[in-house]
């Protein structure tokens, strides 16, 4: 079997919002949707941990996804599902729950947390030689920085485990502009940026607009990663990146597109880098600094 990284799930999203049980065999909870009206995607669930298991998916990057809207306010209310919050506390609180449901399933033996490189080297040789060991390992990861209320909180978010985070996801976050829209990166987004370099985090740019991709390339120089991206060129869509800057063609957004799942030596060789994120980063550090 091919061992892989998957780059990109929002296991805790779809646990907490959609009340998916991911510990189930897929066919169990898609049996389970049928039926349910809430929404089209009911009888369509992405996957569950032993479907992964099965796959041979060793590590996954594991989301928190939380979005500060507060402009939207839906005549009928969010709906559970909803990404939506009021501000950046509540969405802020929303992501420590998800945290608290990836340590509740490691408990259970079911997930193991990757912090460093070391980490991401014992649990490969376990999961890929150890028939007995069902934990999948998890990079925890977020889609949208809106859970980071400050820039300066990035910190106790490492602490916690975070190692890569997506500055927006749709749509204007205080840090960046994402998919549907264009528009730079702002003040606090340069600070975030900062904190990122500091700390050794993967800037996600997955979601980033055109502008804000390329302004974060330009100003960003710790380790980036594409987690779930495409070229415009192959997927002629707004979401994907632009092959082009100032009307020439441009490899940058190519050489830092990776797929879904990929093999280990892809995250090895950026857990590794001179910049790395997993194995030098500070557990904690001068907040004067």
């Amino acid at each position: 079997m091919r061992w892989l990284i998957d780059g990109h799930l929002d296991l805790a999203w779809n646990a907490l919002a959609w009340g998916r049980d991911i510990t189930l065999d897929l066919d169990r909870l898609i049996r389970d949707e049928m039926g349910m009206t809430d929404h089209p995607s009911r009888g369509r669930v992405t996957t569950t941990l032993p479907e992964m298991q099965r796959a041979g998916i060793a590590v996954c990057q594991a989301t928190f996804l939380a979005r500060a809207k507060p402009e939207i306010r839906r005549p009928e209310g969010h709906a559970r599902i909803s990404l939506d919050f009021a501000n950046q506390e509540i969405a802020s609180a929303t992501a420590r729950g998800q945290l608290a449901y990836y340590e509740l399933l490691e408990r259970r033996g079911l997930l193991r947390m990757i912090r460093t490189s070391s980490d991401l080297d014992t649990h490969w040789e376990r999961f890929t030689t150890d028939d007995q060991d069902e934990a999948i390992g998890y990079i925890p990861a977020m889609e949208g920085a809106d859970p980071i209320v400050e820039p300066n909180q990035d910190v106790e978010w490492w602490n916690l485990g975070l190692r890569s985070v997506n500055l927006a996801h749709y749509g204007k976050s205080r840090y960046a502009v994402g998919t549907g829209e264009d528009g730079p990166i702002t003040r606090e987004g340069v600070q975030l940026l900062k904190e990122f370099e500091q700390l050794r985090v993967i800037l996600d740019a997955t979601h980033l607009s055109d502008t804000s991709f390329y302004q974060a390339l330009d100003i960003f120089h710790g380790p980036v990663l594409a987690s779930h991206n495409n070229c415009r060129a192959l997927v002629p869509d707004g979401r994907q990146f632009s092959d082009e800057q100032n009307g020439m063609d441009t490899p940058t957004a190519r050489s830092t597109t990776s797929s879904t799942a990929t093999g280990c030596g892809f995250f090895a060789r950026i857990c590794r880098r001179e910049l790395t994120t997993l194995a030098r980063a500070p557990r904690t550090r001068d907040r004067t600094s």
